[in-house]
């Protein structure tokens, strides 16, 4: 899996030596949040979220000049409707990313 756009921001709250999740919690998070986005609901709500901010971005591109606080809020808000992406995709790549440093590391432990 490569990592996810955004990773660098969740990664404190995911990894255990940055004082965020055991990883216990990280593996249990991240089986309920795989279960997340096998919902059928979860798809209806990321193509809400892609439109709204396909939307935002058409208005930027191709709409009227805005100044400089309107323009800040609306780069702003596609940017966070991007972050539920982000999150998602963060939460289960550093459970794959620990989980594959504890097998080597066990494997080296155990040669």
């Amino acid at each position: 899996m490569e990592k996810p756009p955004g990773h660098a921001a969740f990664v404190g709250a995911l990894r255990e030596d940055q004082g965020g999740l055991s990883n216990d919690d990280l593996f249990a998070a991240a089986k309920n949040v795989q279960g997340l986005t096998e919902h059928p609901g979860w798809s209806i709500i990321r193509e809400l979220l892609d439109a709204r901010a396909q939307r935002l971005l058409t208005q930027l591109i191709h709409g009227p000049v805005l100044d400089q606080a309107k323009y800040a809020s609306a780069t702003g808000m596609v940017s966070g409707l991007e972050q539920s992406r982000y999150v998602v995709e963060s939460v289960l790549f550093e459970a794959q990313r620990v989980e594959q440093e504890l097998a080597e590391r066990h494997r080296e432990e155990a040669s």
